[in-house]
């Protein structure tokens, strides 16, 4: 994470990132406030790549907008209709005041127009094991690993 040496408000935020598959990984991408309040939060890249038909499964990702005194959600459940731990795909987020778009290797996969937070944000990449989908199994690789090829962030 860049906390306390980077944020901005506003902007494209885009990174190339290739994850592993396995029950209970949860890579994530996301923007935390930089004045420490919560939520807003924005995930432009969250996850659950679980094996064995476990769901959502390595197909889906979510992009989401924490908000709200009480952790309201806008929430884009996108289903890439192939396995995304396969290769590095670029995720993607252009934040404008009261909009924010979402994309996955350039194809747009939904927007958000209420509740867009404008208060200065910094970015988190991350690789978690354990979520409310699933938790690591016998099945759960031993190592598992996020790779991240880029991030970009511009005004």
């Amino acid at each position: 994470d860049t906390k306390g040496t980077f944020s901005q408000t506003y902007g494209t935020f885009e990174a190339r990132i290739k994850y592993d598959a396995g029950t209970g990984a949860w890579p994530a991408f996301w923007l935390d406030a930089a004045d420490g309040s919560w939520p807003p939060e924005i995930d432009i890249l969250e996850a659950y790549p679980n094996t064995g038909g476990v769901w959502p499964g390595p197909t889906r990702i979510y992009q989401t907008l924490h908000y709200g005194s009480s952790n309201s959600t806008h929430e884009i459940i996108y289903n890439a209709g192939t396995d995304l731990t396969t290769g590095f795909h670029v995720f993607k987020m252009v934040w404008a005041p009261g909009r924010i778009d979402f994309y996955l290797d350039g194809t747009h996969t939904g927007s958000i127009t209420s509740d867009v937070p404008s208060k200065a944000m910094y970015p988190i990449l991350n690789l978690a094991v354990g979520d409310w989908s699933a938790r690591a199994n016998s099945t759960t690789p031993s190592t598992m690993k996020m790779q991240i090829d880029y991030v970009r962030i511009s005004r």
